[in-house]
């Protein structure tokens, strides 16, 4: 019972971090989100009004994607930034040129190999440090009453050998459970 629950414990804690993992992990993508959403349709009135002032072009890895960041005249002498994300930076850039409008050009940004290995390592070091000190700690939560029962149950096994072959008998007769004896 006390292996069950043990392994119950191994089981709960590795559900509980993974869950904190996936939690952070979609957090963070989260965050990444721009919160004002630019259309292509308002880059194309913004384009046309002469509002935009600067753009950046930034493209992906899967390349035509990227994104532009855009610097918009709001009048008053302020300005907002936007990004917009696009399917296809060559497009972009031939309706710029078409309109005129100037912008720079960022390169590919490439996410190294060693982030996500790294990552991947210190998480399963976490889970393994977790469930080690889990396995060791003698199970979820053996309560003192557990322990007290365990103690009190091998000293009377301690008991049972010192009888006399004769006095575990009697006693097995008594509850009527001797082979052959004919009892339920």
């Amino acid at each position: 019972m006390n292996n069950n629950r043990s392994t119950a414990g191994v089981i709960g804690y590795t559900v509980l971090l993974i869950m904190i993992v996936v939690f952070f992990l979609w957090f963070s993508t989260q965050m990444g989100r721009s919160e004002n959403t630019y259309t292509y349709d308002q880059f194309t009135q913004d384009l046309q009004d002469g509002q935009i002032e600067k753009v950046t072009i930034t493209q992906n890895q899967s390349v035509p994607t990227g994104s532009l960041r855009l610097t918009i005249d709001a009048g008053d002498n302020k300005t907002t930034e936007k990004v917009l994300y696009v399917s296809d930076v060559n497009a972009i850039q031939r309706e710029l040129k078409t309109a005129g409008m100037s912008y720079e050009m960022t390169d590919v940004s490439s996410q190294g190999w060693m982030g996500p290995i790294l990552i991947s390592i210190l998480v399963i070091i976490i889970i393994s440090i977790v469930m080690y000190v889990v396995i060791n700690r003698g199970g979820a939560g053996t309560s003192a009453n557990e322990d007290e029962q365990k103690k009190e149950l091998k000293s009377h096994e301690g008991d049972e050998l010192r009888q006399e072959p004769g006095e575990a008998d009697d006693r097995h007769e008594e509850q009527g459970d001797i082979p052959g004896s004919g009892g339920p």
